[in-house]
C-alpha cells in the first residue's frame, strides 16, 4: 500500500513538472511575439517546409541541388530536421506563421528539458533539485534567444542527444542492453541534425565500455552503439548522393528515380541491420561465429584461420 502511494505521487510530481515546463515554455513563445522577426538564418532549413506545402507562394530558395522535394542536405554540415518537423507544425495550424516557427523551437526546448528531468530521476538527484532546474532552464536568456535566433539549430540535436544518453543509462540492466544500439541511432541523428554532436560519439563509445556488464559485452556494447549510430547518419550519406546526382546532367525524371531508389535501398539495408543486432544481441553463438568469420577473412594462413575459428568460437560459447 505504502509502495503504491509513493508511486502514485512520483506520477503526480512528473505531471506538476511538466505542466510548469509548458506554461513557461508559452511565456516564452509570447513574450515579445514579434521580435526580432524573421531572417534568413533563423528558418533556415524551415522555409523549405512552407515550399513544400504551399508550393504557390514562390518564396525564394538558398538550397544545394536536389532531386526531391525537400533535400537532405541543407548545407554541406547539417541535414533538414527541421524542416521535417516544422512541415508537420504548419499541416497541424495549417497556415505558417511566425507562432508556427516559435512553437516548434519550444517544444524542442521542452522536450529537452522532460528529457533532462528523466535523466536526473534516474541519476537520483533530489526532485525539488530537478524541478528548480527545469524553471531555470524555461527562464533563461538563452531560451529565449534559441527559439528566435539561428541558434535554435542545435535544439533538436541537443534532445537526441540526450534519449541517446538516456537510453544508455540503462545499460546496466541486462534486459534493457538492446537499448544501446537504439541509443546509437539517436546520436546518428543528431549527427545529421547539426554536425558538432559528432564530437559527443567518443564519449558515448567511452561510456559503453566502462559503464558495460562484464569485459565482454562492454565490447559488444561499443559495437552495437557504433553500428546503431552509423545507422542513424545514414541520411548524410543520402544527402550526398542527392548532392552528386543532381550535379550531373541527367534528366530530372532520371535523378529522381535514381535518388529514390539509393533512399530506399539503403533505408532498408539499416532496417534490417538494426533489426539483426536487437534480435541476436544476447545471442552467444551467432556474434562468435560473425567474430570467427571476421578473423578468418584477415588471416592470410588458412590453417591458422581454421584454428582460429575453432577457438575463437569454443572461447565465447
Amino acid at each position: 500500500m505504502k509502495e503504491k502511494i509513493m508511486n502514485t505521487s512520483k506520477r503526480s510530481w512528473d505531471t506538476v513538472t511538466l505542466i510548469l515546463i509548458i506554461i513557461l515554455g508559452l511565456f516564452q513563445i509570447f513574450r515579445c511575439m514579434d521580435y526580432p522577426g524573421l531572417y534568413l538564418d533563423s528558418v533556415n532549413p524551415d522555409y523549405l517546409a512552407v515550399q513544400y506545402l504551399f508550393p504557390e507562394s514562390g518564396n525564394g530558395s538558398w538550397t544545394l541541388p536536389h532531386s526531391l522535394e525537400i533535400p537532405f542536405l541543407a548545407q554541406l554540415y547539417h541535414g533538414t530536421v527541421t524542416a521535417w518537423v516544422q512541415v508537420v507544425i504548419i499541416s497541424l495550424f495549417g497556415e505558417a506563421s511566425l507562432f508556427t516557427v516559435r512553437a516548434a523551437n519550444i517544444l524542442y526546448i521542452i522536450a529537452i528539458c522532460w528529457m533532462l528531468q528523466l535523466i536526473c530521476k534516474k541519476l537520483d538527484v533530489n526532485r525539488y533539485i530537478s524541478l528548480f532546474l527545469a524553471g531555470a532552464v524555461m527562464l533563461s536568456p538563452q531560451v529565449f534567444s534559441f527559439i528566435r535566433t539561428q541558434y535554435y539549430i542545435k535544439l533538436p540535436g541537443t534532445f537526441l542527444m540526450l534519449c541517446a544518453f538516456y537510453l544508455l543509462l540503462n545499460q546496466d540492466n541486462v534486459k534493457q542492453g538492446r537499448y544501446v544500439v537504439f541509443s546509437g541511432v539517436l546520436n546518428g541523428l543528431a549527427f545529421y541534425s547539426y554536425f558538432i554532436y559528432l564530437f559527443f560519439a567518443p564519449a558515448m563509445i567511452l561510456f559503453c565500455i566502462y559503464n558495460g556488464r562484464s569485459e565482454r559485452s562492454s565490447i559488444k556494447d561499443a559495437f552495437a552503439w557504433f553500428s546503431g549510430f552509423c545507422a542513424g547518419s545514414v541520411f548524410y550519406v543520402i544527402g550526398y548522393f542527392d548532392l552528386l546526382i543532381s550535379s550531373t546532367a541527367m534528366s530530372p525524371e532520371l535523378k529522381v528515380n535514381i535518388v529514390r531508389g539509393i533512399l530506399v535501398a539503403l533505408l532498408g539495408a539499416v532496417c534490417l541491420i538494426i533489426y539483426l543486432i536487437v534480435k541476436y544481441y544476447d545471442d552467444k553463438k551467432v556474434l562468435s561465429r560473425i567474430y570467427a568469420l571476421i578473423c578468418a577473412v584477415n588471416s592470410p594462413d588458412p590453417p591458422v584461420a581454421f584454428n582460429l575459428v575453432q577457438s575463437t568460437v569454443a572461447f565465447i560459447n
